[in-house]
């Protein structure tokens, strides 16, 4: 939704990763369609400390943050 946002997959074999970055000096909400919102989403990195997985929801990312999470299929 915004230009502010970067989200992408990348797949190699059994494996996907999903990385989201905001690259704002502001907080950004990211909406994600469902089919990535899965419940086994699992985050294995972040750059900001002491934060919930926003890709639960009902956060907004922090200015720079960036996410990557393993996806199950």
């Amino acid at each position: 939704d915004s230009e502010n946002v970067l989200v992408y997959t990348r797949a190699c074999g059994s494996e996907t990763l999903l990385v989201i970055a905001n690259k704002s000096t502001e907080c950004t909400s990211v909406t994600l369609p469902p089919e990535i919102c899965t419940e086994g989403a699992k985050r294995l990195l972040t750059n900001k400390k002491n934060t919930t997985p926003s890709i639960q929801g009902g956060r907004a990312m922090m200015p720079f943050e960036v996410e990557v999470y393993e996806l199950t299929r």
